[in-house]
């Protein structure tokens, strides 16, 4: 059994992702890194929006706190697209078929309701701590979970990082240059989130607390690896 943080992608997403698998077994002549690149950034955007949209959407509308999290999102994305743009370039169709099989293999995966999700894996013991945070929470306990949810918030955004930003851009033919560039990227988006957190939470009351993390408790899922993808 294995813990995921995944999401449902969206249409565009999931359309993307058929037709290119569909060309790749039909050996199509197709050039496939049009795919790969349009994938990348679709998910991107999409998992950026998966772990703040909902940070944002538990703000009151007119609030200060709520505009400062939409530039910082912003800022998020920015960073982000930048460095996929510089880290994408025309490759062979044989040469970007490992992105496709790590995104089958590691990415792809079917939550227990038999719906396909982007997924990162978890360590055990880190969704654990954060299932047993957002139990808290519902529970009342918001207040005093607060800097257990900064904290496990944190960690959660860099194992979406180590997926996304290191282990799948390990499938990308980089030169030096553009490879050094990966760490700084992830470093800039780490800090970002990790203020955006140190600020806002603290400041959250309880229910605000329960409609951010309950949107998270239904990302978090554990799944049989036997015989599923």
């Amino acid at each position: 059994m294995s813990y995921y943080f995944g999401f449902l992608p969206s249409e565009e997403l999931n359309n993307t992702i058929n037709h290119a698998y569909a060309l790749i077994h039909s050996h199509s002549s197709e050039r496939y890194d049009v795919y790969r690149d349009k994938i990348t950034h679709l998910t991107n955007k999409e998992l950026m929006d998966s772990l703040l949209i909902k940070l944002i959407e538990s703000l009151p509308d007119e609030s200060e706190r709520r505009t400062h999290l939409i530039k910082t999102a912003a800022t998020i994305e920015a960073t982000s697209d930048k460095l996929i743009n510089t880290l994408l370039s025309p490759t062979k169709n044989d040469d970007v078929l490992a992105s496709f099989h790590f995104f089958d293999q590691y990415v792809l995966k079917t939550d227990p309701h038999g719906a396909r999700r982007i997924c990162v894996p978890l360590d055990d013991a880190h969704a654990t701590r954060l299932l047993q945070c957002i139990a808290n929470v519902q529970a009342g306990k918001g207040i005093e979970e607060q800097q257990h949810i900064i904290r496990l918030f944190t960690e959660l955004t860099k194992a979406c990082l180590q997926h996304f930003l290191v282990d799948f851009t390990k499938t990308f033919n980089l030169n030096m240059l553009k490879r050094t560039a990966i760490p700084v990227a992830e470093s800039v988006i780490t800090k970002v989130i990790d203020l955006a957190l140190h600020r806002l939470i603290p400041q959250m009351p309880q229910a605000s607390l329960e409609r951010f993390t309950k949107h998270y408790e239904g990302l978090i899922f554990k799944i049989d690896e036997i015989g599923v993808k």
